[in-house]
């Protein structure tokens, strides 16, 4: 797919050794472009970046961005020269965690956002990209989701998700920071770390159906999910970067494609050749019954167009699960 590539520009990437800011980081330095990843490794891994990791213009430095993304900037910038855009992927994302502990994830969720933007607003940063999530929607029975519906997040990691677009609108139509944010639905890929809490489901059911254990679905497995490959994140973050949205308008990253927990838990097992149980326990409290989204927006603005179906993105994903350890 083409991406839609400046001249050579220093872009940061708050996140960049995690799954997706992976990908996006090789997309950048693929496109000629000077990255510098800043990154607690938390839930990154460097093993993320092996194919890159040597790339002469690529620098990582390793921080806690609520206490020194400033200082962090400071290092990319004396590396690379002045910044001119940033990708905020860098996140708390599990939302047991978010409930659990609720000024942490405002910390890391909002706080970061704020930051961000006030460095950019100071330093004149072309563009932020903020990474926002479907979890800002809540349960809604208005599907395919459009960014428009009524936003009713049911946990501290959405309401945060979504007070920080608040702050990426603030800040543009107060201080003229361009920004751009994209709304996550079920991102999946290889660099999905299977046995991290931080875990998709697919990743999951793959690697325990290639190890021949059993896939457990909380419900009867009629409940559905969008599921979005990681490849077309990754292009769908370039074309936020890059195009021409300013005012920090959101926009669905997902598929407009419905797939039943159950019809995934099958596909997995035949894409893995496997011969897993397929269990069912009761449904967990505060779990979403449906979800799938138009990429509309994101399509008339953005023009991404996600080209990776799910049978294709689990082939790859299997392939990928297979390498581990």
């Amino acid at each position: 797919m083409t991406e839609p590539f400046a001249h050579s520009e220093h872009i940061v990437v708050l996140g960049g050794a995690g799954f997706i800011g992976s990908h996006t980081v090789v997309r950048l330095l693929e496109g000629g472009h000077r990255v510098s990843i800043l990154d607690n490794l938390s839930t990154g891994s460097l093993d993320n970046l092996s194919e890159v990791q040597k790339h002469p213009d690529l620098r990582l430095f390793e921080v806690e961005l609520q206490d020194s993304l400033w200082s962090g900037m400071q290092q990319a910038t004396e590396a690379h020269g002045p910044i001119d855009r940033i990708i905020l992927l860098a996140a708390q994302i599990a939302v047991p965690h978010s409930v659990a502990n609720p000024n942490y994830d405002a910390r890391i969720n909002y706080n970061t956002t704020w930051d961000v933007l006030e460095y950019a607003r100071i330093h004149n940063v072309k563009k932020v990209v903020f990474s926002s999530s479907s979890a800002v929607y809540g349960d809604t029975e208005a599907l395919p989701i459009v960014e428009s519906v009524e936003k009713q997040p049911l946990s501290p990691y959405g309401i945060n998700k979504y007070a920080s677009e608040m702050a990426l609108r603030y800040y543009w139509n107060v201080h003229n920071v361009p920004s751009a944010c994209l709304r996550f639905f079920n991102a999946y890929g290889p660099r999905q770390n299977p046995r991290s809490g931080y875990s998709g489901v697919i990743s999951i059911f793959i690697d325990r159906a290639l190890a021949g254990k059993s896939l457990t679905i909380f419900g009867d497995g009629e409940q559905t999910r969008d599921f979005v490959y990681v490849g077309d994140v990754a292009h769908a973050i370039l074309r936020a970067c890059f195009g021409d949205v300013q005012d920090g308008s959101a926009c669905n990253v997902s598929t407009n494609r419905a797939v039943t927990i159950r019809e995934l838990a099958e596909l997995i097992k035949k894409k893995a050749e496997s011969n897993s149980e397929i269990l069912y326990k009761d449904v967990r409290k505060g779990d979403i019954l449906h979800s799938f989204a138009s990429y509309q927006r994101a399509q008339e603005l953005l023009g991404f167009e996600p080209e990776t179906s799910l049978e294709v993105g689990l082939e790859h994903t299997v392939a990928w699960c297979k390498t581990l350890d």
